[in-house]
């Protein structure tokens, strides 16, 4: 419907054209196509979209393939940003031609969530992805990623951003997709398989995380990287497909190159990657930056992997944040008597958390090994201002005996405050 003026004037279609642009931006992609049944002067504005999206606010619900065709047909000029997510496709037919289609219209910004129905497996990429050479911005999911075997013709000059998810990787090694973006500031991999080695080299990288099946990873050339997260899924631990056993250190050749790091996530399935080999008393290079670690699911029965969080703790002298969430696991030995010397080992090593001022543990079974590991996080943090403690659901009964022992370790910081929380509460505590 028009909007006129009492002489009859129509204000919408004589408003600045970037302001029409912005409202026809902002409307489902369905209802801007409709707007050109307004006027013979609104027939086509639409068509000169920077960005279309088909996503589950477009509510097209059926002949979306044949939908899709008819906008990229009719489009004229370049296409900065194209979305097709939340909605399930009948088939793979056709994105073909609409990523080539893209390739040639300057196309900076590339959603595509491929969800097949009835089993029709996973859509694999065309070459013509390579071909967007203005891409600043792209995210997959559900797809078949075929890396070329050289970095020749990847050409992703531009890229800044890269999110893959539910990706099966084929052919060469993501080293040579990475090194061709030397823009590429973040890299996020999530549920990822088919990969075996992961080498980052990318001199403008701040932030990376990885979730999924590898063999080795390596950084390099990543002078600006601050923030890491690797949960490392798959190949297990003393099977063939696991390499680098014996005296080679993945804990060194893993975090060598991370000079500048802030922030560091690790999963349960990586502390076990990074405790294969000889573990170091501490890193040959010391983590002045790093002010914040995350340790998830760990087992605190399994000394190498114990032996790999206390290696961090003395290479990263001005942590101010640590956070561990535990984890049972049935098959690490029974005999605790192994840990349990090595932490009165490292409780008489020193001060070495000298800058520590928030932990947060989760999950905890209240087992001797882990209040020896929280024993000795109180005695060797002087600026300890807050502990929060949050017990597994199954040790509930034991939660009062815990935090009595709690409260008669010895503390290296007077303003040490303890808080247990019940399982599922919420903590607000920073």
């Amino acid at each position: 419907m028009k909007t006129v003026t009492s002489s009859g004037c129509d204000r919408i279609s004589y408003l600045p054209i970037n302001i029409i642009e912005n409202i026809l931006v902002n409307l489902p992609i369905k209802d801007a196509v409709r707007t050109s049944i307004l006027s013979t002067e609104w027939r086509y504005k639409w068509a000169t979209l920077p960005k279309i999206v088909f996503d589950y606010e477009s509510r097209i619900k059926s002949k979306l393939i044949k939908i899709v065709h008819q906008v990229l047909l009719i489009h004229v000029g370049y296409i900065k940003k194209f979305e097709l997510s939340g909605l399930a496709l009948r088939s793979c037919s056709g994105i073909d031609k609409w990523i080539l289609f893209l390739s040639r219209n300057a196309i900076e910004e590339l959603i595509l969530h491929i969800d097949v129905g009835g089993g029709g497996g996973k859509y694999t990429l065309p070459s013509s992805l390579f071909h967007c050479k203005q891409l600043r911005y792209l995210e997959l999911r559900g797809c078949i990623f075929r890396i070329p075997p050289t970095s020749k013709g990847l050409g992703f000059n531009h890229l800044k951003r890269l999110r893959l998810y539910n990706i099966t990787f084929v052919g060469s090694t993501i080293g040579c997709l990475i090194s061709s973006c030397p823009l590429l500031e973040i890299l996020e991999l999530d549920d990822f398989n088919g990969l075996t080695d992961i080498e980052v080299d990318a001199p403008n990288l701040i932030l990376i995380y990885l979730c999924g099946s590898f063999r080795r990873i390596c950084f390099k050339n990543c002078p600006l990287l601050v923030n890491v997260a690797i949960y490392k899924c798959g190949y297990s631990i003393g099977g063939s497909n696991y390499i680098d056993q014996g005296r080679r250190s993945n804990l060194i050749k893993a975090l060598g190159g991370l000079a500048r790091i802030e922030e560091l996530k690790l999963g349960n399935e990586t502390m076990k990657f990074l405790a294969t080999g000889n573990i170091p008393r501490k890193l040959p290079h010391i983590y002045n930056h790093l002010r914040r670690l995350y340790l998830d699911c760990i087992t605190f029965c399994n000394l190498k992997v114990i032996s790999v969080v206390f290696c961090l703790f003395k290479s990263v002298p001005k942590l101010q944040r640590l956070e561990i969430s535990a984890q049972l696991d049935k098959g690490a030995p029974r005999d605790m008597e192994p840990v349990l010397e090595f932490m009165e080992e490292q409780f008489h090593s020193g001060c070495f958390l000298n800058e520590l001022q928030v932990v947060k543990m989760r999950y905890i079974y209240g087992m001797r090994v882990e209040l020896e590991f929280l024993k000795l996080l109180l005695a060797n943090a002087p600026v300890l201002e807050t502990m929060c403690i949050a017990p597994e659901s199954e040790v509930t009964a034991a939660g009062s005996n815990m935090c009595k022992e709690l409260l008669r370790f010895c503390r290296a910081s007077p303003k040490a405050k303890i808080l247990y929380f019940e399982p599922y509460e919420e903590s607000d505590e920073d």
